[in-house]
């Protein structure tokens, strides 16, 4: 949706002042007109009759303001020029984008989006082995279980051999079992519980991941 942009002296033109509150008021919505419809400025005859839609509750000079030659006046006061059937609007091109303009903006915002999306999908590629980390689920093993199958592929063990830390929840109750957590699963597991709860504190992502690895790594034993 593009803006319909009117110069801050707009109200006090010499043209605008001479063609009146009402006539001002018109040009402003045919300049929304123009800018939604994108015709470069262009108001078709039938479309006039719209843009004055509930002038026939207002009077200028004791005559009903939707019996007035709009049009006219538009063009008296030089707000509008003629066009084929219609009008265009004076000037409209130089404070307001060209529909050329709008639809190349448009394209562009939409191809910077795509790309987006397609860097978030090889970045989730790159850290879960997967363009989407809940399609190894899809397939029959859960995400965390795949993790921890990945750490045993590469270092023997379910639990890496180096940067591992130790549950924090353990280590408050004192327990002695208390086994090393693999830091960078963990962290990868947290972001993706992160993404699937967006209201969860930090505090309860850390619990959910610590009791998945948990429950995954005794599955794996």
């Amino acid at each position: 949706m593009p803006w319909a942009r009117i110069d801050d002296q707009f109200p006090d033109h010499p043209k605008v002042i001479g063609a009146g509150p009402l006539a001002e008021l018109l040009h402003v919505r045919a300049i929304c007109y123009a800018n939604r419809h994108l015709t470069d400025g262009v108001i078709p005859a039938g479309i006039v009759p719209r843009l004055a839609h509930d002038f026939d509750r207002l009077t200028l000079d004791g005559t009903d303001a939707r019996s007035i030659d709009w049009a006219g006046i538009m063009l008296k006061h030089g707000l509008w020029e003629p066009h084929g059937d219609g009008y265009r609007i004076h000037d409209f091109l130089v404070y307001n984008l060209a529909k050329a303009d709008v639809l190349a903006m448009r394209e562009s915002r939409s191809r910077a989006g795509r790309l987006g999306g397609q860097a978030s999908a090889e970045a989730r590629a790159s850290r879960f082995g997967s363009r989407d980390p809940r399609a190894n689920a899809s397939r029959g093993a859960s995400p965390v279980k795949q993790v921890l199958q990945d750490a045993v592929k590469q270092n023997g063990n379910p639990v890496p051999s180096t940067t591992t830390t130790t549950s924090p929840r353990a280590s408050a109750h004192g327990s002695a079992s208390a086994s090393p957590v693999p830091w960078k699963e963990k962290q990868a597991l947290e972001d993706q519980i992160a993404e699937e709860h967006p209201s969860w504190s930090a505090r309860q992502v850390e619990d959910e991941a610590l009791r998945q690895l948990a429950g995954a790594e005794r599955g794996t034993a």
